[in-house]
């Protein structure tokens, strides 16, 4: 018999025949993946804005874990308050043919200008009730808020998506064909997403059916974005909300490049106009450090670049 090559995705199998019809199997590992972008230095600076659309399963199942986002509003909004940001959140759920609760056109405004805001959004969660549609759908209702209102998403400011549901994704919609559409409406802006599912692998029973987050369109959705965490509905739900807040809040005031997949950090550089910058802490004349928690290379100051149109180049190779 011929030797057999078969090409796999990350690596070559070579299949080769040997006496008595045994085969034996040798796996060549492919060269590591090198990424090379470039990022404007005027996108690269901390904000003190940030948008957020919560998407909260309204069918009958729901009431408890709706009682628990209203029971612990506010200490989510603690942070975004005592950091005095610039915010802005829409309540959706997960009903296609619902309007929006809060933060859209036709709804109760929800911005860091309201000053009962933790009031307005409990009573907009109250009002999302637990009569909507069985068939549990978050990406066509997200797709609808933001081409009903394009008002919504602010220029150049970062987006949350907040997913809360004890039901998989329904909308019938491929997990790429979603994301295509959203990056279309929200023009590439930085992304960070929240999932708190109910799914067997978490350790959660829901009486929507069994089923599992690993392999679903949440994640990969969530995999897809800049930022992308997830966490139990079963289990401490004030907790994940406190984190959930203070994890946003880190992400847009850092003055941050966010990567989206994991890099061997003896391999990552920083280049100026073609030339390295200097990692390490501003005490010993270092410009960045990489964050292994943000994923995140962070620079301590920008005072390298003469002009905001400039690009900053990040080079590594992914781990493996």
């Amino acid at each position: 018999m011929n030797k057999l090559a078969h090409v796999l995705a990350g690596g070559m199998l070579v299949l080769a025949a040997t006496g008595c019809g045994k085969e034996n199997y040798l796996y060549v590992q492919d060269e590591p993946v090198k990424i090379d972008r470039s990022f404007p230095v005027k996108e690269v600076k901390g904000s003190s804005k940030v948008d957020i659309v919560w998407v909260i399963d309204n069918s009958g199942s729901m009431g408890e874990y709706q009682n628990q986002v209203i029971s612990n509003a506010n200490a989510f909004m603690q942070d975004f308050i005592k950091q005095k940001l610039d915010w802005k959140m829409g309540l959706i759920s997960t009903d296609e043919s619902d309007l929006p609760y809060a933060g859209f056109a036709r709804s109760p405004k929800l911005d860091s200008s309201v000053t009962n805001a933790v009031d307005v959004f409990a009573d907009a969660v109250d009002r999302l009730g637990t009569s909507g549609s069985a068939v549990e759908e978050t990406f066509k209702p997200i797709l609808r808020a933001f081409q009903d209102d394009t008002a919504f998403l602010r220029p150049n400011t970062p987006l949350a998506v907040i997913m809360v549901t004890d039901a998989e994704e329904q909308s019938r919609m491929p997990a790429p064909m979603f994301m295509s559409r959203l990056n279309g409406l929200t023009q590439g802006r930085n992304l960070f997403t929240y999932g708190v599912f109910a799914s067997e692998d978490f350790g959660c029973r829901s009486d929507e059916g069994e089923w599992n987050y690993a392999g679903s369109p949440y994640e990969a959705f969530i995999k897809s974005a800049v930022v992308g965490q997830t966490f139990p509905l079963c289990n401490d739900f004030g907790t994940s909300l406190v984190n959930i807040a203070h994890d946003i809040v880190t992400r847009i005031s850092h003055t941050a490049i966010y990567l989206t997949s994991r890099p061997d950090t003896s391999t990552l550089k920083v280049l100026y106009q073609g030339n390295p910058l200097q990692s390490g802490p501003v005490e010993t004349g270092g410009y960045w450090v990489y964050d292994y928690r943000l994923n995140a290379v962070v620079f301590n100051n920008l005072d390298f670049s003469l002009n905001e149109n400039d690009s900053v180049q990040v080079v590594f190779e992914e781990q493996q």
